[in-house]
C-alpha cells in the first residue's frame, strides 16, 4: 500500500517503478483537507509511505524507489548504468527542489515571477541537462 497526497509529487516515482515492474499496489491518496486528521495515523507523520507485502513500512520517496528498482531489476546491469541512474535521480532532485521552493511560496506575485524564471531559465537548463543524461549511448 502506497500512501500519499492526491497528487503526483514525491510518490510518483514510486508509482512509476511499481508500474514498470508490473507490481500491483494499492494507491491510497489523501486529500489535503483530510491530512490533519490522517497525519497521526501515518508512520512518522510524513508521506509517502509504502507498506510492502511483508508488512515492512518504508519511508523516504527516493530510498523507496531505489530499493524497489533494485528489487525488480530496474537499476541497471552494471555499475556504470547504476551511476547513470543515480546521476539522473540527483538531477531530478535538483529540479524538484526548485519546484518545491516555487510552489511553496505564499506570495502569489513572487510565485508567478519564480515560475516564469523557472520555465525560462533554471528549469529549462536543468531539464536539458537531464535529457542529455537520458540520451541513448552509442
Amino acid at each position: 500500500t502506497l500512501t500519499y497526497f492526491n497528487l503526483r509529487g514525491r510518490a510518483e516515482v514510486i508509482r512509476l517503478v511499481l508500474t514498470q515492474a508490473e507490481q500491483p499496489f494499492e494507491d491510497v491518496r489523501i486529500e489535503r483537507a483530510d491530512w490533519p486528521a490522517r497525519k497521526a495515523t501515518i508512520h512518522g507523520g510524513r508521506v509517502p509511505v509504502l507498506v510492502n507485502p511483508k508488512g515492512h513500512i518504508l519511508t523516504q520517496s527516493m530510498a523507496i524507489a531505489r530499493s524497489l528498482a533494485r528489487q525488480f531489476n530496474l537499476y541497471g546491469s552494471s555499475e556504470v548504468e547504476a551511476y547513470l541512474i543515480e546521476r539522473a535521480i540527483e538531477q531530478m532532485n535538483d529540479i524538484f527542489q526548485e519546484m518545491y521552493r516555487m510552489y511553496g511560496e505564499a506570495d502569489e506575485e513572487k510565485k508567478l515571477k519564480m515560475r516564469t524564471e523557472f520555465y525560462e531559465t533554471k528549469g529549462r537548463e536543468l531539464l536539458c541537462e537531464l535529457l542529455g543524461y537520458l540520451k541513448p549511448r552509442a
